[in-house]
């Protein structure tokens, strides 16, 4: 995670080497996980125009545009890398979660049950299907799934903040706070953290915990506090 240092090495590849495709792509990469998601699609950018065949950069170019709610800029990659090789497996875990954020948690099952067919096991994939049971209210089946993501990747917050959704549709509130906040520890930018830990702390009678994290919430523009929530707390 010596990002800056990582960084400083692709750049000067790129300097000596201008026309290194997969120099562009660890620079995407890179941009990526220091959530400097402008940076990230300029290089990925650069990276197919060098090599227009090369479905990792249609997937993560996808994906950093799905982090940005560039939905159907997100779908347009993802369509494509498809059409370049239909059987891998990360174009249709992002597809699932593209149809999570639209609320279509029947398509988002399809596709990441299709991600499974072709990757068994995987603990991302695994998670994300527990997620959307959890959305559909399949609770016992999506605990299963978010516990093997869990037990396969100990290092996920994701899954963590998967599990505190679970115990708060459960009614577990304390739990879920727990949780959530070990998510958030683990990774600040986990997509709407705020807005489930503003919850908890919600249905804990932890009013101004929970007024923090609702406005955390709005500025990342999770678009999931109501306007009622946001009305308690002013």
């Amino acid at each position: 995670k010596e990002y800056y240092n990582a960084l400083q090495d692709v750049q000067r590849i790129i300097k000596e080497q201008p026309d290194t495709a997969v120099a562009y792509f660890a620079q995407g990469l890179i941009a990526t996980r220091m959530r400097d998601f402008p940076s990230a699609l300029i290089a990925f950018d650069k990276a197919i125009s060098l090599d227009l065949l090369n479905v990792a950069y249609r997937v993560n170019r996808g994906t950093v545009n799905y982090y940005q709610h560039e939905l159907d800029e997100a779908e347009k990659d993802l369509s494509i890398a498809k059409k370049l090789n239909p059987k891998e497996p990360n174009i249709y875990n992002t597809l699932a979660m593209v149809e999570i954020s639209r609320g279509r948690h029947d398509r988002a099952l399809a596709q990441v049950q299709e991600a499974l067919r072709l990757s068994p096991g995987q603990a991302f994939f695994l998670n994300n299907r527990g997620f959307v049971y959890l959305m559909q209210n399949r609770l016992p089946e999506g605990l299963k799934d978010i516990d093997q993501s869990i037990l396969q990747d100990p290092s996920n917050g994701w899954a963590f903040r998967n599990k505190g959704v679970y115990y708060l549709l459960s009614g577990d509130y304390p739990s879920a706070s727990r949780l959530l906040q070990q998510a958030l520890a683990m990774d600040p930018f986990i997509e709407r953290i705020h807005f489930y830990l503003g919850m908890a702390y919600f249905k804990n009678n932890q009013r101004r915990e929970a007024c923090e994290q609702f406005e955390l919430s709005d500025r990342a523009k999770d678009s999931m506090a109501t306007v009622d929530l946001m009305k308690l707390c002013r």
